[in-house]
């Protein structure tokens, strides 16, 4: 596939309204971060990504030193229930704003997008909201699918290994501690590129509901994933650049990377069309 060409094509869709893209991730950005604030700055939170996986063992030296919380801090609920049923909405009506311009045809006189039509895609909240938690509940489900008996089998193997003072508890630990991290977040990225596109299933039809979304998702992507994953490799130098700029740079690069995913998405699912045929 020709990553140039739809990053070309991205740019030329996006020249005559890049405005409102920007405004609406400047929003977006904003929202973000007031409630990073109010969750990080004014309530204490301290959130560790395993504290709900393992489980809060000590039974053995092995596990007397595992590093990971278990605490769950009052608020930590709170937080991430807050942040995944508003940055969807937002998300959601910024990616059918992105369809929207993809589908203005050039020789159509060009229709001035504003911020109204932003906010009018917030009739697909439910569904940006629904999608966002499907696809966290099946890309985990897949994780801890591995996670967990890599965990049991290696908390086997060391205990022995321990019990016969055959290696130090602390480095059994860190190989379980690294390991784990490997395995969950390799199947994580794995299935999250097979589930990416469902975004874009939705802001292109809106009548797909979510589990139809996954679906094409799923389909579209079977036999492109590692060119799915190089294609976002290839923008490293624009996400590094909105890390640099605290994510203020996403509000210029962003409707790019997003528009040129969106090309990426109608060529597959062209693809798969007249395969399917």
């Amino acid at each position: 596939m020709n990553f140039n060409a739809k990053k070309v094509l991205a740019a030329e869709q996006l020249k005559p309204y890049s405005k409102t893209p920007r405004l609406a991730l400047l929003i977006s950005l904003i929202v973000s971060y007031t409630l990073a604030i109010i969750f990080t700055v004014f309530i204490p939170i301290r959130f560790s990504p395993f504290s709900k996986i393992l489980p809060k063992i000590y039974s053995t030296n092995l596990f007397t030193n595992f590093k990971f919380s278990t605490t769950f801090q009052p608020f930590q609920f709170l937080d991430i229930l807050i942040t995944g049923l508003i940055t969807p909405v937002f998300s959601m009506a910024y990616f059918a704003l992105i369809v929207q311009i993809a589908k203005q045809k050039k020789t159509d006189q060009y229709y001035n997008f504003t911020l109204k039509d932003y906010f009018a895609n917030f009739k697909l909240a439910g569904k940006g909201i629904g999608n966002y938690w499907w696809t966290i509940l099946w890309v985990s489900i897949w994780g801890l699918l591995f996670l967990i008996p890599l965990i049991c089998i290696e908390g086997f193997v060391f205990y022995i290994l321990i019990e016969k003072k055959l290696i130090d508890p602390k480095i059994a630990s860190k190989i379980i501690n690294i390991s784990g991290l490997i395995c969950f977040y390799s199947v994580y990225i794995f299935k999250w590129l097979a589930y990416c596109l469902n975004t874009y299933a939705i802001a292109d039809n809106n009548d797909l509901k979510i589990r139809e979304a996954m679906n094409v998702s799923k389909a579209i992507t079977k036999g492109y994933r590692a060119e799915l994953f190089k294609f976002y490799l290839s923008f490293i130098g624009q996400y590094l650049l909105i890390i640099l700029t605290l994510g203020f740079g996403a509000i210029w690069l962003q409707p790019h990377i997003n528009m040129s995913v969106y090309n990426f998405y109608k060529e597959l699912l062209a693809n798969y069309n007249s395969n399917a045929e």
